[in-house]
This record gives C-alpha cells, structure tokens and sequence, in this order.
C-alpha cells in the first residue's frame, strides 16, 4: 500500500470534480459532494496534525489547493458553500506551527529570519514567542 498525501487525494478530487460539474451541472449534489469531501478530508488532517512529525507542507499545500476549486459558474466551491476547510485551517495552522514551517523552510535559524507581520519587521523567533 502507498502512502498518499492529502494533496494527492485533494487532486484525485478536483479531477472527480470536473467530471461530475459536466455531468450534474449545477445540481446541488455537487455542492453535497464537495462538503462532504471537505468534511472528511478536513477531520482526517486535523487528527493527522495531532501527530508529532505530520506532513505540515502538504496540509498547507491541500488547504490552498481545495480552496481554489471551481463550481459549473468557476465560482469557488470553499467561499460559496459550507466547508470544513476553515476550521481545519484554524485548528492545524496556528501561529507557532506556521512560524516554525517557515524557518525549516528557509534553512536558517529563527533569529536570521525576518518577516513584516501589520508594517512591522520581525524574525521568526521574536515571532514564535507570541
């Protein structure tokens, strides 16, 4: 069995999407579709979160991607109907996780790392004590 990435299941998706979109059109079981695929796939990286050493990049990585999903109008899906996409958002992309995403990304120490948070500049670890 191979490991697959939320991702990779978030693409496998949008594929199923298209097909479905030319199909139904504009029924409201593609919207029921796409909530409930959001629901899962949304507790499934909440509770993978939970577990020291998750895959932080392809959750960050799901989240943009789902929310970039076309409806038959290519409005949105995540900004038109009811998703679990912000909750699993808010519960898995705190603060402290993305700031510490962020300096094992750019390969440097906290201290080396700046960023402008509101006009004003901080490094990454000035941030992550917030």
């Amino acid at each position: 069995m191979t490991d697959t990435t939320f991702y990779n299941e978030a693409v496998k998706f949008a594929a199923e999407m298209e097909e479905f979109i030319a199909i139904n059109e504009d029924d409201d079981s593609v919207d029921e579709k796409f909530m409930e695929f959001s629901k899962d796939l949304s507790a499934r990286m909440i509770s993978a979160s939970k577990v020291y050493g998750f895959d932080f990049g392809d959750i960050v990585e799901t989240i943009r991607f789902m929310e970039k999903i076309e409806d038959f109008h290519g409005n949105i899906f995540a900004g038109n109907i009811h998703t679990d996409l912000p909750f699993a958002t808010q519960e898995i992309l705190t603060p402290l996780r993305v700031f510490e995403y962020m300096e094992k990304q750019s390969g440097k120490h906290g201290a080396d790392t700046e960023i402008m948070l509101n006009g004003v500049k901080f490094n990454l670890e000035q941030a992550q004590m917030f």
